[in-house]
């Protein structure tokens, strides 16, 4: 969590950047495709 003001534009953007880079870093969900198998009875 990243507490800003409204005049840290650079640092939000440099915050964002981070934030994208691991999410790309941590791939996929896993969950997205166990929600997706049929479980027969």
């Amino acid at each position: 969590m990243f507490n800003l003001s409204s005049a840290m534009a650079v640092q939000f953007a440099e915050y964002v950047r981070e934030m994208t880079e691991k999410i790309r870093e941590l791939g996929p969900n896993p969950l997205r495709d166990a929600r997706n198998v049929k479980h027969e009875v």
